[in-house]
């Protein structure tokens, strides 16, 4: 059966998440929170998540990957597009094209594409594992509709972390809007990446108050709810990432959108309950939204 591991990692802590796709549906077959003290594969290897059968597949967050973007033109065909993609990427990469993996994706009439190094994931594994980079709003993207979160209305995507904001706009199922960008809340930034307990009870929320705003940016760029009156207006508002963890961001973030907001959760499209695997993890859904998705994409490898 196919399987695929989906792992997000910094260099405050790492969560991973492994699926397997049975008859019945998709089953989760390992899940893990921490910080390696060691190498990356050692950690999964002691956590029980093993990579021998399942592609892995890491996700890149803001400001861990370039991003480059051309509109389609009338008459360009695919291969057009991605070799145009291609010479405008090339251009921001600060060392050898081989050195980094590339991805692409079509938003409304605009191309973008991604390219990660993969220096970053590769000094951190010690052993011959089977790896590809994805980048955060992608990953997003693929685990909330996965969870069947979007249902054809227009839906706002927005994951929150401690080293930034990843957003994607849907309407009618299609990626519309998307944009990723760093932020620098170093009071959170050993906590949220593992989801730390007693560190979660700390957060002031004034610290929760600043997430909220950073968010609130965002929703103001790719929405009607900003300066321009011809961007989508979503029915709903999606938060995912360890952010939603962050005392009442979600009610903070609903109160001065005005709209209506719920948390991500991929759990709930399971076969198997995560309570019996890792009873702590399995309240905090929504912080797996991208593992979850980043998964999905290394079973299709």
């Amino acid at each position: 059966m196919p399987q695929g591991v989906g792992v997000r990692y910094n260099s405050n802590g790492v969560r991973i998440l492994k699926l397997e796709q049975v008859k019945e549906g998709l089953k989760v077959s390992g899940i893990a929170v921490g910080m390696p003290s060691g190498s990356l594969d050692s950690f999964m290897n002691e956590q029980g998540i093993s990579t021998a059968d399942a592609p892995v597949a890491f996700g890149l967050g803001p400001g861990d990957f370039i991003t480059a973007s051309i509109r389609h033109e009338e008459g360009m065909d695919d291969s057009e597009m991605r070799e145009q993609l291609q010479w405008e990427i090339e251009r921001k990469l600060i060392s050898d094209p081989s050195e980094y993996n590339f991805d692409s994706a079509m938003v409304n009439d605009i191309g973008f594409m991604f390219a990660g190094r993969k220096k970053i994931i590769a000094e951190m594994i010690q052993s011959d594992i089977e790896f590809f980079t994805d980048v955060e709003p992608i990953a997003l993207y693929n685990g909330c509709e996965s969870a069947g979160e979007m249902s054809g209305e227009k839906v706002m995507l927005v994951s929150v972390e401690a080293e930034g904001v990843s957003s994607v706009v849907v309407e009618g199922g299609v990626m519309t809007a998307l944009e990723s960008f760093p932020i620098k809340v170093e009071e959170i930034a050993s906590v949220l990446p593992s989801l730390d307990p007693e560190g979660m009870a700390k957060i002031d929320v004034s610290i929760v108050e600043r997430l909220a705003d950073y968010v609130l940016e965002s929703v103001k760029r790719l929405t009607s709810l900003g300066e321009n009156k011809d961007n989508p207006t979503p029915e709903k508002l999606v938060l995912a990432g360890g952010g939603v963890y962050a005392g009442e961001l979600a009610d903070i973030i609903g109160k001065k959108s005005g709209m209506a907001t719920t948390l991500s959760d991929p759990f709930s499209s399971l076969i198997n309950d995560v309570n019996e695997i890792q009873p702590e993890l399995s309240g905090r859904s929504a912080a797996f939204t991208t593992c979850f998705g980043l998964a999905l994409r290394a079973m299709e490898v």
